[in-house]
């Protein structure tokens, strides 16, 4: 009786895309091995062939010499001496026995060549299934992949839309000259004081990546210099966002980067720096936004942190956090 985990496995569409990417490798080998038989296959038909034409030249050749010399011929090699005869006995039964041996050779790699042939037509009606079914998973896939993306933009715009309200709520319930809070998007009824926030929120996070050596680490360095962890831990599944946000602000301020070392969290204050893990990859990340807001997922990771570590959809990561001094 299989277990939940092996039904897990069964049922994971990662799991089912590598099993068919294997089997398509397995049968592209063994058609390229196949054709190369078929090649040989046919060389040899070739030269059996050849050799079967020879033959009947040759028999065919004796058949009209005796035919030109006439039975006068046949008289004298009758009254021929015995070692002559025996000789030519042996002769005729060579000639014989060449053409029957050439005619089998023939036949035998006719037959080989057919089955060769057949075998990569098998072959090759069984990869074109396989990626058949290959490209259905990938589409699956990317379908499932497109859905759970969906669902957190639409999650996102939806804390953009709160933010912005609470944003506009502190403004109006604010003195005259209150600058806005800020979130995801800029009041429009405070454009003046917003737009400085953003650039200068970019420009700290800029001096601050320059400072501090974020990115990817490689298995088993130390933390960049200046920097310790604090003990706090965190577990859970990840996402990653990037196409459609770039060039729009952060909750932090900053203007967002698919291509830069940062992180978004629910719960973390902005500022926190993370490291992040994923089986041996670590990535040294900022927490400058807030989300994801689907599900039980705890952070949403920039485009090139995911590829850092290793992540093209969701997965599981770890994470500590980081500190300097």
């Amino acid at each position: 009786m299989p277990t939940a985990g092996a039904a897990a496995a069964a049922e994971d569409p990662r799991t089912s895309r590598a099993e068919l990417l294997v089997r398509s490798a397995d049968l592209t080998d063994r058609l390229v091995a196949t054709q190369s038989d078929v090649v040989a296959a046919q060389m040899n038909q070739t030269r059996a062939r050849t050799s079967l034409t020879r033959m009947r030249d040759r028999m065919k050749a004796r058949a009209v010499r005796v035919y030109v010399k006439g039975p006068d011929t046949l008289a004298l090699t009758a009254r021929a001496p015995r070692a002559y005869l025996e000789v030519a006995a042996n002769k005729e039964r060579q000639l014989v026995q060449g053409y029957r041996s050439a005619s089998a050779d023939a036949t035998t790699e006719q037959e080989r060549a057919e089955a060769a042939r057949n075998d990569l037509r098998r072959t090759s009606a069984e990869l074109a299934q396989v990626q058949a079914r290959l490209d259905a998973t990938i589409a699956a896939d990317d379908q499932r992949r497109d859905e759970e993306q969906r669902r957190a933009d639409e999650a996102r715009a939806a804390a953009m839309a709160a933010a912005s309200s609470r944003a506009d709520m502190s403004f109006s319930a604010g003195p005259a000259g209150t600058p806005s809070p800020g979130g995801y998007a800029p009041s429009p009824r405070d454009p003046g004081a917003l737009l400085p926030r953003h650039r200068q929120s970019t420009e700290r996070q800029l001096a601050l990546m320059r400072r501090i050596s974020f990115g990817p680490l490689t298995p088993g360095a130390p933390l960049p210099s200046g920097l310790r962890f604090t003990g706090q831990r965190l577990a859970g599944s990840a996402s990653w966002y990037g196409p459609g946000f770039n060039g729009r602000p952060t909750a932090s301020g900053a203007i967002y980067d698919q291509e830069g070392w940062t992180v978004a969290s629910k719960e973390l204050p902005l500022g926190t720096m993370l490291l992040v893990g994923r089986g041996d990859r670590r990535v040294l990340l900022l927490v400058n936004d807030r989300g994801p807001y689907v599900g039980d997922r705890i952070l949403d990771l920039s485009a090139a942190a995911a590829r850092a570590v290793g992540l093209s959809g969701v997965g599981p990561v770890t994470a500590e956090v980081v500190v300097s001094g």
